[in-house]
């Protein structure tokens, strides 16, 4: 009572499709952005913490997300404003880092490279089972931002 349909096809079905619901616990899950927001933060958090380790990494123009592989990034911070990126290859790119505004810090790499980093704080659910307050790092790299935790 009280619904109005227009321009259906009805019909009887006789066999419902098969459907798959497999899933691979192992698989990586994409950090899911909407559920962090952005937090304000000094330069002594990220020395305190001393390293993250890079998540994903997400292209910028096209959205793909990349997981890092078993060998990992890290992001290395160290008292007195210096620190390094170790990449999955094991080489070391050296910056400095100085906080531009209570929201963002910028990376200065010693090959002329430069990067912003802000930090996160997962609002619960950015990840199965994630808990709110977790931080994330995200780092702007080029036409990259690569997620560190």
């Amino acid at each position: 009572d009280g619904i109005t349909v227009e321009d259906c096809g009805w019909s009887e079905i006789t066999a419902f499709p098969e459907l798959s619901w497999e899933f691979d616990e192992n698989a990586p899950v994409a950090l899911d952005t909407t559920r962090v927001k952005t937090a304000p933060f000094d330069a002594a958090v990220l020395a305190d913490a001393h390293f993250f380790i890079c998540y994903e990494t997400v292209n910028r123009q096209s959205g793909d997300v990349t997981f890092e592989s078993a060998a990992m990034k890290l992001l290395v911070f160290e008292k007195g404003g210096e620190g390094y990126l170790l990449d999955d290859g094991g080489a070391q790119r050296s910056f400095s880092y100085a906080m531009d505004s209570d929201y963002s810090c910028v990376l200065r790499f010693d090959d002329g490279g430069e990067g912003t980093l802000g930090l996160c704080a997962d609002q619960g659910g950015a990840l199965p089972g994630s808990e709110e307050g977790s931080l994330w790092l995200q780092l702007y790299l080029g036409d990259k931002v690569l997620w560190f935790y």
